[in-house]
């Protein structure tokens, strides 16, 4: 099986668009972080469907097959707060796991939110879902922080002075590196942009099948054809790689011009520039205007965080137990 069956710690990593999870550094999964509420009367809970708060919940797969007024878009940090206590809950059943055994969870927050972490940790750490109540120890590590722990441990961090860049649906975050030792002090708001992730080329994408077909795609839709590079309307395919293909070059030059606007004169100085999260599948490092190797992308992406919350949680708790001894 994929996950030994006592798991005491787990990373994982809710975001815009999937919610990954880690129990190890080669042992990951996730799941699209859609949800759609099921009305009506007579609802029971279990098989996929989860309570809280009195409200039942399709999530996943199944939501998305839900009509599109039933979809709850996650596209804020206070709805993400909200629902976390669904992803947990169901991360946990994935994993086919007893909740009483997890004693440790590692999340991550964006830096634009620092300013949530304590009510995020709380809103995490007990809750109740379909009845059973849910309590762990959680750490909350900034976005870009948990990525390079994984990288650290992977001995993939091969220059001495980086931008780390990661970027997810939603925010772009940036954490420096000198020595290769992170920069903790410098994770602020101040290194964190909205709306410069995913959603940026995902928007684009959306104007296009509008224009050329005519055809209304919301930006969670438009996300998922980002990916297949095709999508079917009515029983017809439509193929749009080499549309997709122009828009990655389009928005890998976006994306590094934004940083080369912030932080031009810092990059001077660096070694290189480290692209990890969901948006490094959608960058070209080879684009024109940078000399070979100085955009590096990694495998596994959009899981570097989730693994690097992991391995949080994982020292937190042997520190932990080896202070009880």
């Amino acid at each position: 099986t994929l996950f030994r069956s006592k798991i005491m710690e787990l990373g994982i990593d809710i975001g815009f668009s999937y919610n990954k999870y880690a129990t190890g550094l080669e042992t990951f999964g996730r799941f699209p972080n859609a949800l759609a509420e099921i009305r009506g009367n007579q609802i029971t809970a279990g098989e996929d469907i989860y309570e809280m708060e009195g409200r039942y919940y399709y999530i996943g797969d199944k939501a998305i097959k839900q009509p599109q007024e039933n979809i709850i878009e996650i596209d804020t940090h206070e709805l993400m707060e909200k629902f976390a206590p669904i992803f947990i809950a169901h991360t946990i059943n994935e994993l086919g796991v007893d909740p009483k055994e997890v004693t440790h969870i590692g999340v991550g927050v964006s830096p634009a939110f620092m300013n949530r972490i304590a009510s995020f940790r709380e809103r995490c750490s007990n809750f109740v879902v379909n009845g059973i109540h849910y309590e762990f120890n959680v750490s909350v590590t900034p976005q870009g922080l948990g990525a390079f722990r994984t990288l650290e441990q992977r001995k993939e961090v091969v220059d001495n002075d980086i931008l780390l860049v990661d970027g997810g649906f939603n925010t772009v975050d940036v954490l420096f590196v000198y020595d290769k030792e992170a920069q903790t002090g410098r994770i602020s708001s101040d290194n964190s942009f909205e709306k410069l992730g995913v959603i940026r080329i995902a928007q684009k994408l959306k104007e296009i099948i509008k224009r050329d077909y005519g055809i209304d795609k919301n930006i969670k839709e438009a996300q998922f054809i980002l990916n297949d590079r095709k999508f079917k309307h009515r029983g017809e395919m439509f193929d749009l790689s080499e549309r997709i293909d122009g828009l990655i070059d389009e928005y890998t030059a976006e994306l590094m011009n934004e940083i080369n606007v912030r932080y031009g004169s810092d990059i001077d100085k660096l070694d290189s520039v480290y692209i990890v999260g969901g948006v490094a599948y959608l960058i070209n490092p080879n684009i024109q205007g940078y000399p070979k190797g100085f955009i590096k992308t990694f495998k596994d992406s959009e899981y570097l965080n989730a693994i690097g919350n992991f391995i949080i949680a994982q020292k937190i708790n042997k520190k932990n137990s080896k202070e009880k001894k």
